[in-house]
């Protein structure tokens, strides 16, 4: 069996990391043609190579990103036909869109499957071309013989939209429990090169600067956890989060929080950094269906103050704290509270026994494989 991936672009992201560790598990990575990405190559493209997994990029623009270009869809066509496939898989709204134009290439009628990545609880601050592609995918929903949600709110709200509720598959997001566990020694050793002690209480911020991020509102809420423990310190790790985002650096100037937030930029070292921490937090404020950083967190020993957005009370459930969105204050008691008394040790243990039981990679990369195998066995090359 093969399987053909088309993903809109392989920059650091929850879709494109997934779709690396999916095509790097023993359940996949020999059944993985190659990798499309639409846009230019971004760095998860050399975690899919190192695989031995060739990753092909049409260059496109974003703007134009699944929507044609004939030099593209001459090298899209090139690529299909090469690979003659099994089964197409489309990653996000753009490669799904793909998905669908790459199968009219092919000589033989193959399955396509969809991988929908998001939730629509912020639909209202997406571009005008967003939204007109996320409509498209509703249109010709009907012709996927498959669509994969990583959240049964976002299979829920798509299918409102007009999604074909038929083809609806929620497949949740799977983590690398190896990878991502807790090791006291790096542990130390990360602390070290910040220059914190090892009883100092660090929090964790994981996540791009973008506003469905709300890093205002976990500012706020910092700025409210140091007024009541001055000793707090916090890490901020993404793209855009660095020295040169003039926006950060006003919040940090006028709440006085130099001294105790580091700005540490994008990094590809995210499951060293989070051994360190005693508190991930995400405070996005829509558009989160499955979001990795809490798995991958928890995966590490580390409790989540997380607020209730797409599938993260799901995620969490009885080892950290859900907030409202855009509520500081409740963010902040949160913090508080995971850090009183010890509590984050044991809530961390039972964090990383949840992700381990539930929503370890292998279980979740059979479930694909499943899934692969029947389509290829109910509609395959003959057509349906």
């Amino acid at each position: 069996m093969k399987v053909l991936h088309i993903i809109t672009g392989l920059e650091t992201g929850g879709a494109e990391m997934m779709l690396a560790k999916l095509v790097s598990s023993p359940y996949l990575a020999p059944s993985t043609l190659a990798v499309i990405s639409l846009i230019k190559r971004g760095p998860i493209a050399d975690l899919i190579e190192a695989q031995g997994i060739p990753v092909h990029c049409l260059n496109m623009t974003r703007d134009m990103a699944g929507m044609g270009g004939g030099v593209a869809l001459w090298r899209l066509r090139r690529i299909v036909r090469a690979q003659s496939p099994d089964v197409i898989q489309g990653w996000m709204y753009h490669g799904n869109l793909a998905a669908l134009v790459a199968r009219a290439f092919l000589p033989t009628w193959v399955p396509v499957a969809w991988n929908v990545r998001q939730s629509l609880c912020g639909t209202a601050h997406d571009k005008i071309l967003t939204k007109y592609v996320i409509r498209l995918n509703a249109k010709v929903s009907r012709y996927a013989q498959a669509i994969i949600y990583n959240a049964q709110i976002s299979a829920n709200q798509h299918c409102a939209i007009g999604f074909d509720s038929k083809k609806a598959v929620v497949l949740p997001n799977g983590f690398d429990v190896n990878r991502f566990r807790p090791d006291p020694g790096v542990r130390n050793e990360v602390r070290a090169e910040w220059g914190y002690a090892s009883d100092i209480p660090v929090v964790g911020m994981f996540a791009r600067y973008h506003p469905v991020k709300d890093h205002h509102s976990f500012l706020e809420a910092v700025r409210l956890v140091v007024a009541e423990r001055p000793e707090f310190r916090v890490i901020m790790v993404g793209r855009g989060i660095d020295a040169d985002n003039e926006n950060l650096r006003k919040l940090l100037d006028a709440w006085e929080l130099q001294s105790h937030v580091r700005l540490l930029g994008e990094r590809t070292d995210v499951a060293r950094l989070m051994k360190a921490v005693d508190v991930c937090v995400l405070s996005s404020a829509w558009g989160e269906a499955f979001p990795n950083v809490l798995g991958e967190a928890m995966a590490c020993g580390v409790p989540c103050v997380a607020t209730d957005i797409g599938s993260s009370a799901e995620i969490i459930g009885d080892t950290g704290v859900m907030v409202p969105p855009r509520d500081p204050q409740a963010l902040a008691s949160g913090i508080l509270s995971v850090m009183a008394g010890g509590s984050a040790e044991v809530l961390g243990e039972r964090a990383r026994s949840r992700i381990v039981e539930r929503f370890a990679i292998e279980g979740v990369a059979q479930q694909y494989a499943d899934l692969y195998w029947s389509l290829r066995e109910d509609y395959g090359r003959n057509g349906i």
